[in-house]
């Protein structure tokens, strides 16, 4: 009876060793290939339902089988703006589970970016596949930076150091600024959103100091046209704010309101220039037909970049 029962018990484990052999017998090992599903092609209600339930986790999620496919989410979690993106590098079977690999991007000093909460994710599939789905390398590529308001400024273009900057002469000196990829293509040519902007013309530009490499990075510019070149010094009454970025001035019996540039606020900063005053100020037209303060003292005669 004892030898029996060893016997039956011999058989049982080689039955259960056998039939887990023959379940992994077929799986594929190695690196699998992977289709990159766009979520709004997706027609099957469940699946569709499935992907909004996990698309704002941070991990890996493995659906049921549909039509042959499991469907893989890789998920970043949620960031507080947006310029975010996942990306699966690779998807590889082992003896009992598969492993996603893959890197979480973040956005790069100078990326204009949505002020919104997102949930980047990457939704894939693989052949019909039972074995558990885990998580292998998960890279987060992301700077460590500290943007700083955007700035803005007149000047004049001087012409470009390389393919990545260009120079702009500006409070008396020139200084080189870095282009963002959208910045560049106000200087090329062959690009529709090519500004017409030449070596010497006065520009109005937008830039941000990178605050850890300490680069000045041009976002946008406008060419100044020919007929609002920067202006004589001009005598007029103050009228006062408009708002945060702009001012009323009277000029010969006219009120017209002028935008200003980050130079000119600090100069009417806390009342220096109180409403009523008579001043002096220099000031340009912008390519977009905007009156641009370059420079307003109380003092008459007087102005800062003579």
């Amino acid at each position: 009876m004892y030898k029996r029962t060893l016997s039956l018990l011999f058989v049982t484990v080689l039955i259960l060793g056998l039939a887990v052999g023959c379940g992994n017998k077929d799986a594929q090992l190695g690196e699998l290939e992977y289709d990159i599903v766009d979520p709004s092609t997706i027609e099957n209600d469940d699946l569709s339902q499935w992907v909004a339930n996990n698309s704002e986790k941070e991990g890996v999620f493995a659906s049921e089988a549909y039509d042959g496919y499991t469907y893989i989410i890789l998920g970043g979690g949620k960031q507080n703006t947006g310029g975010y993106s996942v990306e699966v590098t690779s998807v590889v079977g082992e003896e009992d589970a598969i492993k996603v690999n893959g890197v979480l991007n973040g956005p790069k000093a100078g990326d204009m970016v949505t002020e919104a909460i997102t949930y980047p994710f990457e939704l894939i599939k693989i052949e019909e596949d039972e074995r558990k789905v885990v998580l292998g390398e998960f890279e987060k590529n992301i700077e460590t930076f500290n943007p700083v308001d955007e700035k803005n400024a007149l000047g004049v273009y001087m012409g470009k150091l390389d393919s990545d900057s260009i120079e702009i002469y500006v409070d008396d000196e020139s200084k080189s600024f870095g282009l963002t990829d959208e910045s560049k293509e106000y200087f090329d040519v062959t690009n529709e959103a090519f500004k017409g902007i030449n070596e010497n013309d006065t520009v109005e530009f937008f830039y941000y100091e990178d605050s850890s490499t300490g680069e000045l990075v041009l976002t946008k510019v406008n060419k100044v046209d020919e007929d609002g070149s920067i202006a004589d010094i001009v005598i007029g009454e103050y009228v006062g704010q408009i708002d945060v970025n702009s001012i009323e001035i009277k000029v010969d019996g006219e009120t017209k309101a002028y935008r200003l540039t980050d130079s000119a606020k600090s100069l009417i900063e806390d009342g220096a220039i109180p409403d009523g005053s008579t001043i002096s100020f220099t000031y340009a037209e912008n390519g977009q037909g905007q009156l641009v303060i370059i420079d307003i003292r109380k003092e008459p005669g007087y102005y800062l970049n003579k």
